[in-house]
């Protein structure tokens, strides 16, 4: 199974982050006044709101940008690569420092909490870069690795510095050991390579192979020289990663159990945890409780049906349009730029953090805006040119 356990390979690595947002709801809920509608849970509550929102607002402003589209992209090319460099260093290193101006967190591979593989010869640090875990590192990674994909199908471009960029962020999504990653890296590119009219020439694979070959070059790199690693994370086998499995089991389960209890209002946005916490009597650990690792199962837990309906809705016309563009175009640039939300659909699926983290619904706006920017290139005034 390459995509199950990505959230973490030791206990409280699962959930650390959640686990601590449930422990701070916890105290207050154990007060005999507590409900879920208490000053914390509702703070909680206007926080997740707010980042979900920024997220849908930075994709509408990217959209309406004067930005160009291939500028975007090398945007998110060299942010991913700058995350990328964080996370290599931090993996080949096998050490984390904290810095408050740089954003950083220190992740002690020997704490539990650390998201890690162990193998026979030890607990191995995976790499975060500046993001709140590898999952999410992995996420951005494979984002860059499909932006840099859709520029290096356009002439006259800084040929170094793309695949210098694109052997980075092919060793970074491998150092990150985020199976969700990789399958959504490798889902993006095989349908913008094989579906879209636009990419289907010779003479663009010609161009693309110096690029095709610094990806396996960064990816084959990293697995090389951590081997062991890479077969512990592909075969799923050793003690923490059986136990990682069996959590994202347990969490899905009550996932699913959450849905049908709260399916016609949802628990609100932002309250899951507590709400579980409340729905076990109070007799879990809260540090033990964890929202379930696909995005659907969490959305309809705290939006109900209607959240479903549309998150379903608004996968649904994506699809219609990102058809409807790569069928329309010309463009190799316009036809790769249009999958690169099956990078975030993808991650969704095996992991939360699209929808409830800050860095998630950041890179779900950057995506789905740079989706809607290549269409404003196919109906716009430079339809002819996207550059």
């Amino acid at each position: 199974m390459l995509a199950g356990s990505d959230t973490g390979t030791d206990t409280a690595a699962a959930g650390a982050d959640t686990g601590a947002a449930a422990g701070s709801f916890a105290a207050d809920l154990s007060r005999p006044s507590a409900a879920i509608g208490s000053a914390s849970a509702t703070t909680g509550a206007l926080f997740s709101a707010i980042h979900l929102f920024e997220g849908y607002a930075f994709a509408y402003l990217l959209w309406v940008s004067g930005v160009r589209l291939n500028r975007a992209l090398w945007a998110l090319v060299i942010g991913s690569m700058a995350a990328s460099l964080v996370g290599l260093w931090q993996f080949f290193t096998q050490t984390t420092f904290a810095s408050t101006w740089l954003g950083l967190a220190a992740h002690p591979v020997s704490e539990a909490g650390t998201s890690v593989v162990e193998t026979t010869g030890g607990r191995f640090l995976r790499a975060y870069g500046p993001l709140p875990h590898p999952n999410v590192l992995g996420g951005f990674a494979a984002a860059g690795l499909v932006a840099a994909f859709a520029l290096a199908t356009e002439a006259r471009r800084p040929r170094i510095l793309l695949l210098a960029a694109t052997v980075v962020l092919a060793a970074g999504l491998t150092a990150s050991f985020s199976r969700s990653a990789w399958l959504a890296a490798v889902a993006a590119l095989a349908v913008a390579f094989m579906y879209p009219r636009a990419t289907s020439g010779w003479t663009l694979w010609r161009r693309m192979s110096s690029v095709i070959l610094a990806t396996v070059a960064g990816a084959v790199l990293v697995a090389i020289l951590a081997w062991p690693i890479v077969t512990a994370r592909v075969t799923a086998q050793g003690r923490l990663e059986a136990r990682s499995m069996d959590e994202r089991l347990t969490d899905d389960l009550r996932g699913l159990e959450m849905d049908r209890l709260f399916l016609a209002t949802g628990t609100g946005i932002g309250n899951y945890l507590p709400s579980l916490f409340l729905e076990t009597g109070r007799t879990k650990n809260p540090f033990d409780i964890r929202p379930p690792h696909a995005v659907p199962l969490l959305v309809g837990a705290e939006l109900g049906f209607f959240g479903l309906a549309v998150l379903a809705g608004f996968v649904v016309l994506w699809w219609f349009g990102a058809v409807w563009l790569m069928r329309r175009t010309g463009s190799s640039l316009v036809a790769v730029t249009a999958t690169l939300p099956i990078v975030i659909l993808v991650a969704a699926c095996f992991d939360h953090y699209p929808f409830d983290l800050f860095a998630g619904t950041l890179l779900t706006g950057a995506l789905f805006g740079l989706h809607l920017k290549a269409g404003e290139q196919t109906t716009g005034p430079s339809a002819e040119r996207s550059s």
